[in-house]
């Protein structure tokens, strides 16, 4: 892709050139993290967004002035997943070294590690916290899901006490809940990402052929009906919801591209449009216009 183009998000409007709007406006505000960036995430009440590194470190930055308030690094190798709780005291960091790490944000900057989730068989793919941030659900490279008490790491093994807990998010592409989403004959590894509404009702994934499919939630019986979308070429990387369901947002791997749809509620159920993509190539080059 050698262009690219921006849209409004509400209307699907095309905006003639990237380069035009930005033309006689001001970079806002940026930051250099030093290291290549694996994941984020903002607090619930949007003061902070925590960044996992590909080395191993964290930071934690307040958004407004994206001023560093805080950074750590207990482990060496690349943070996967990381999630400030519904309550916004605990920092949660996935690793690639099999752990789950607790921070309580309340304590302040020194971000001492309070406890840590034991017994995981493999890497961190996905976190979500429960509605009172006394759980968290971890989904494993071991392609198991479990699930644990927080900040203390204790797992949670009784099946009557992990039915009761609400969930705040849901991007785990394991569990009971989403064994729909899984094709026939599909390696474990096929399905790469998912997310479920904040109204609970629908289900997106992203998958290796570049697909992203839409279901209904929970999704519980096997080879679940879904509508599909193509745009991305091979991977899909990561896929999300926006605050209020309108749009969906998601990430390729090879393309090296991101697309947004418009999501339509209709009487059949949801369904999307596509709005538009960009390049990142493209983008890098346009921050280096502007610096």
């Amino acid at each position: 892709m050698k262009r690219c183009r921006a849209f409004q998000l509400e209307t699907g409007q095309l905006i003639e050139c990237v380069r035009s709007v930005c033309r006689g406006k001001k970079l806002v505000n940026k930051v250099s993290l030093g290291h290549p960036a694996r994941c984020a995430a903002y607090s619930p009440d949007g003061e902070m967004v925590a960044i996992g590194m590909r080395n191993g470190e964290f930071i934690v930055l307040l958004v407004n002035s994206l001023k560093v308030w805080g950074k750590k690094r207990d482990r060496k190798s690349a943070i996967q997943d990381i999630r400030i709780s519904p309550d916004n005291r605990f920092l949660a960091v996935g690793s690639q070294e099999h752990t789950v790490d607790f921070y309580d944000l309340t304590q302040g900057t020194t971000l001492n590690r309070i406890g840590y989730c034991k017994d995981i068989a493999s890497f961190v793919i996905q976190m979500d916290f429960s509605a009172d941030s006394r759980y968290i659900q971890v989904s494993t490279g071991a392609y198991k899901r479990q699930v644990h008490e927080v900040p203390l790491g204790k797992q949670i093994t009784d099946p009557a006490v992990i039915e009761k807990i609400t969930w705040a998010t849901w991007t785990s592409i394991l569990g009971d809940e989403v064994i729909g989403i899984w094709p026939r004959n599909a390696d474990k590894a096929d399905v790469n990402c998912a997310c479920v509404t904040h109204a609970g009702l629908n289900i997106v994934t992203g998958d290796d052929f570049g697909l992203v499919k839409l279901f209904d939630f929970p999704c519980t019986e096997k080879f679940a009906k879904h509508k599909r979308y193509f745009g991305h070429s091979a991977h899909v990387t990561n896929i999300r919801f926006s605050h209020d369901d309108k749009f969906v947002v998601s990430t390729g791997g090879d393309d090296c591209r991101q697309r947004a749809a418009l999501c339509c509620q209709k009487a059949k159920g949801m369904t999307f449009q596509l709005l538009g993509s960009c390049s990142c190539s493209q983008q890098r080059k346009l921050n280096s216009n502007s610096e």
